[in-house]
């Protein structure tokens, strides 16, 4: 079975999420939305380039903030970074979760 590649988001789609500043999710709603995600629903992007691997979870996860995607956990493996993130649309647009699981190679591509 294989899975089917998203097709690329172009700027225009980019500037029309627009996430809360401030978010409040606990481990636990974080664990029972996650759980109540079909398989099927789950959108798998396989890997996006990078010129250089990141040092450290800091290092992913303070850019990230920026855009108002916050880390509800992380770690370090021997060869690469895993991260829980996750971020909720304004209330004028849906009010949504977006969960995110993404491993990073600390070698570049």
């Amino acid at each position: 079975m294989s899975v089917p590649t998203p097709a690329p988001v172009g700027p225009a789609s980019l500037q029309s999420l627009s996430l809360k500043s401030e978010v409040i999710l606990n481990g636990e709603d974080y664990q029972n939305k996650w759980s109540s995600v079909p398989d099927a629903e789950a959108v798998i992007i396989p890997a996006l380039a990078m010129s250089t691997g990141p040092t450290s979870t800091d290092g992913v996860e303070e850019p990230l903030k920026a855009f108002n995607v916050f880390t509800m956990a992380s770690g370090e493996l021997s060869t690469e970074f895993k991260f829980f993130l996750y971020g909720q649309e304004e209330d004028a647009y849906g009010g949504g979760f977006f969960l995110i699981q993404a491993v990073v190679s600390k070698a570049p591509f």
